[in-house]
């Protein structure tokens, strides 16, 4: 029976492991009477989730024209939000062109424009980003509305 004060004292280890897996690790303590106390631990590495550094690939585009309206669809390999930048003037600039998006992640996209002028060639291009913010762009294409 130990009657004495209590004694804490907190060591630091680090040890890298090859890779994923359970571990079994065995720390010993030795006071200075020789007394030795033991304790075992397991320790579970996880392996690492890759990170997705690839843009999605857009392909199968397809446009539906109206004299007001256009619906721009699409798809990409993988799950990916979408927008569609549009103007009157070429260059498109996304920085100054309207746009029409959706944040949800999918791989069938489809983006309805509204408010279109009648008889009038319009520039576009899509971006698509998957959850890993990697991003794409299409390249500039156009479509015309129809007549009033």
């Amino acid at each position: 029976f130990w009657s004495g004060p209590v004694f804490v004292q907190t060591s630091t280890f680090t040890h890298v492991y090859g890779g994923p897996g359970t571990y079994t690790a065995k720390f010993t303590a030795e006071n200075s009477a020789g007394k030795k106390a033991t304790s075992t631990i397991t320790i579970t590495v996880k392996p690492q989730n890759p990170v997705d550094t690839t843009a999605p690939v857009i392909s199968n585009m397809g446009i539906q024209v109206g004299n007001s309206t256009s619906t721009i669809s699409w798809t990409t390999n993988e799950p990916a939000s979408g927008k569609v930048f549009y103007s009157t003037t070429t260059p498109l600039d996304v920085n100054t062109a309207t746009s029409v998006s959706s944040d949800t992640l999918v791989t069938a996209h489809s983006l309805n424009i509204t408010g279109l002028s009648a008889n009038t060639l319009y520039h576009f291009t899509i971006v698509s980003s998957d959850s890993s913010s990697n991003k794409t762009m299409s390249s500039e294409s156009t479509f015309t509305t129809t007549a009033l």
